[in-house]
């Protein structure tokens, strides 16, 4: 797994007690649910870059800073998705 994901999976576990309350199961699931979203946009993009529609491709942008913002606290416009995988541009800070 891509070090940065690692690092924004983890901090919420190390910095919310209730969060390390929540049962396991719990956890699990929330773990696929991102894994299920992250395929989809994953879906959406290829499908967006296959057909060169710059509609499908805003909307796969959108979705994914929807998915950054809301999972992982970050803002959108301080992350490069590259074929290494997410990159945070140095002048961002963890959110």
């Amino acid at each position: 797994m891509d070090q940065f994901v690692r690092h924004h999976l983890q901090r919420p576990r190390q910095l919310d007690p209730e969060l390390r309350k929540t049962p396991d199961a719990d956890k699990q699931k929330r773990y696929e649910l991102l894994i299920s979203i992250g395929t989809y946009v994953d879906f959406v993009a290829e499908q967006a870059k296959a057909s060169n529609d710059p509609k499908l491709r805003q909307q796969a942008k959108d979705l994914a800073g929807t998915m950054l913002k809301g999972f992982f606290k970050l803002d959108p416009s301080q992350v490069n998705i590259t074929s290494a995988g997410l990159q945070r541009e140095r002048s961002a800070t963890p959110g």
